[in-house]
């Protein structure tokens, strides 16, 4: 796997693997969380954010 260097010299993977969950209710807006595929316990905890239906954006908006 190729690798990047950032600003302080430390190694990083050029490309990162997340995983998505959707969760789908009926009576709130659905939530997406996303995390890295390869993280578990405290490490997954640490790492995941959630979205809410209607709480985000296009991509092609944002640039």
């Amino acid at each position: 796997m190729s690798q990047n260097q950032d600003s302080e010299g430390e190694q990083e993977p050029a490309a990162w693997t997340y995983r998505a969950v959707v969760e789908e209710y009926e009576d709130k807006p659905d939530q997406c969380t996303i995390f890295p595929r390869e993280s578990a316990g405290i490490d997954r905890m640490e790492t995941w954010v959630t979205a809410r239906e209607g709480s985000y954006v296009r991509l092609d908006r944002m640039r």
